[in-house]
């Protein structure tokens, strides 16, 4: 079972990748065990890929998000869809 690593921005905007957005599985119980982000460093996360583009690769395997939830949670928002998340 191999992992993959894709750099989100590009993920989004070609059809290179081998999932679509769409087909990226969130395994809840997996994601529970990593901490969240306090409100605060969110936000600051969210601008900051806003600012300057998703520039650190998520990384799934077997198409299941094994890091980069926060990541993938903005770029995936309704408020960020329309804005290009590369610089």
């Amino acid at each position: 079972m191999e992992q993959q690593q894709i750099h989100l921005g590009e993920y989004l905007k070609t059809k290179k990748a081998v999932r679509t957005v769409q087909e990226i599985i969130i395994d809840e119980e997996f994601k529970s065990l990593l901490p969240a982000l306090d409100p605060r460093t969110y936000l600051e996360l969210e601008e900051n890929l806003l600012q300057n583009g998703c520039r650190d690769a998520i990384v799934l395997w077997n198409g299941i998000l094994i890091d980069g939830h926060n990541r993938y949670a903005i770029a995936s928002n309704k408020r960020t869809k329309k804005t290009r998340l590369l610089p």
